[in-house]
């Protein structure tokens, strides 16, 4: 039993030493119980119990190889998945620092562009000539809005000429009315006075008729009395009386009767004088109001036609002025603008030639310089090696290799020259490359405000907002070519 071992321990051990670590104690279980087996001659049970412990410790084996084997791809997965986490963590962090960046590109875009808008001459001048284009379209609108004020107040003066006229014909009628009325009442009456009249000339014949039938009467009494006897006498007296009576009380109404119908007539002629003397004292005042109100018609209309033509006669004065101003305003600045154009063109000829002659006159120098500081060296050189106390070989040995680092010195400070040449012109090609780009935002914002005002500003913008045919037709304006003021751009001069 010498060669049997103790059972090793798992405690503290990895996964895969503790798994090696049960699979020897699985054998070391295997080799006891074999050797119990085979120490006690039990060959047959040892046969069986030998296959069957091998396929228990197989099958444990097996198991166990199969759960470190899934316990591995579980950690291969977990380790896979916490390495892409990590990976589209980094990718969301490098995604969100690249939007953040263009966020921030953008908006110090946006601040570079308005410091540009604000800056810019061409920005501020489209901006003068937009409102240009407003107070050219509110003098339009103002204008259209007097005609239509001035059309209207035509109509008003057309309906008050018609209702004035209107008014005279309704006036006309009723006068003429008035004197049909005036003649019928005219005619009327001399009917009522030819009926009284005749009235009174019939109570006249009835009047001599009942005397003519009286005295009748009287006769026929009277030979009736003389036929009769005298007993009548006194029955004739007193119809005598009786009709003596009569015929005074009928002569009293009959006076009193013409004395009522002559007051009558006196009362209808009176009445009839008067209306007619109204009726002339109402034309006279009729007639004067008249002439009144056609005195201050007139004098209105003549008021109104002056007021009117001060104020057409002002108005145009103010649109000579506003436009003798610009177009003075006008020729000034494009002859200012030639001006600068020549001084600048005869600025630019001076410092091309003061170029010239200086790059001239530095190369000269550089080659002085050159001369003198190659001599220089050389005798600081000799003066340092004492060159005089060599043999003529060395003396020209050293004098070589002193001339090689003399052209080694200046091949070098031409070098550093060059590249700081270089180093300006790259300067001014990224300089270049940011104007041109400012150029293009400026150009591009410009043609936006003239979009975003093309629809209600394009018919009055002044000369020389549109630059371009493209310009005119991006407005919506017919293509020409107009007389176009271009603001001169900075020239830079080269660097030496």
């Amino acid at each position: 039993m010498a060669y049997l071992h103790t059972k090793p321990s798992v405690v503290g051990l990895p996964f895969r030493e503790a798994s090696m670590v049960k699979a020897r104690a699985n054998e070391y279980e295997t080799q006891k119980l074999s050797h119990w087996v085979k120490e006690h001659d039990l060959a047959k049970m040892r046969s069986e119990f030998v296959e069957k412990a091998e396929d228990k410790a197989r099958a444990k084996r097996d198991a166990a190889q199969h759960s470190a084997d899934v316990k591995n791809e579980t950690l291969d997965r977990l380790a896979q998945a916490r390495k892409h986490a990590a990976l589209k963590r980094e990718d969301d962090e490098k995604l969100q620092n690249f939007l953040e960046e263009e966020q921030r590109q953008r908006e110090r875009d946006r601040l570079m562009l308005e410091v540009m808008k604000e800056k810019s001459p061409e920005i501020r001048l489209l901006k003068r000539h937009l409102q240009v284009a407003k107070m050219n379209k509110e003098r339009y609108t103002q204008s259209q809005e007097k005609e239509f004020f001035e059309m209207k107040e035509a109509e008003r003066d057309a309906v008050f000429h018609d209702l004035l006229m209107e008014t005279y014909d309704k006036l006309t009628r009723k006068e003429q009315e008035r004197c049909i009325e005036q003649a019928e009442t005219k005619r009327r009456l001399d009917i009522q006075m030819k009926e009284k009249v005749w009235a009174a000339e019939k109570a006249a014949r009835e009047k001599q008729h009942d005397h003519d039938v009286i005295e009748m009467v009287h006769q026929k009494e009277l030979a009736e009395e003389k036929k009769e006897h005298e007993i009548k006498r006194n029955t004739v007296k007193v119809l005598q009386n009786y009709i003596k009576q009569y015929l005074m009380e009928k002569e009293e109404l009959d006076r009193e009767a013409v004395e009522r119908k002559q007051k009558e007539e006196q009362e209808i002629l009176d009445y009839q004088a008067k209306v007619e003397a109204r009726n002339k004292e109402h034309d006279e005042k009729k007639r004067l109001q008249k002439a009144f109100k056609d005195k201050i018609y007139g004098m209105l209309l003549e008021g109104q036609e002056e007021a009117m033509r001060e104020r057409d006669e002002l108005e145009q004065a103010l649109n000579d002025l506003y436009f003798q101003q610009a177009e003075e305003a006008y020729y000034k600045k494009a002859e200012a603008l030639r001006i600068h154009r020549e001084h600048m063109k005869a600025n630019m000829k001076q410092a091309s030639d003061n170029y010239w002659a200086l790059k001239a006159h530095r190369q000269e120098q550089m080659k002085l310089d050159k001369a003198e500081w190659g001599k220089k060296m050389l005798e600081q050189l000799l003066e340092m090696n004492r060159v005089d106390q060599m043999n003529a070989y060395k003396q020209r040995m050293k004098k070589a290799e002193y001339k090689r680092q003399i052209d080694a010195q200046w091949d070098e400070m031409q070098y550093l020259l060059a590249k700081e040449a270089a180093e300006e012109k790259a300067k001014r090609s990224k300089e270049k490359a940011e104007y041109d780009l400012q150029m293009a935002l400026l150009e591009q914002e410009r043609q936006k405000i003239l979009l975003d005002c093309s629809e209600e500003l394009a018919r009055f913008f002044p000369k020389g907002i549109c630059k371009t045919q493209d310009d005119l037709r991006m407005v919506g304006l017919p293509a020409k070519d107009p007389l176009v003021i271009k603001e001169p751009r900075p020239h830079r001069l080269p660097t030496l």
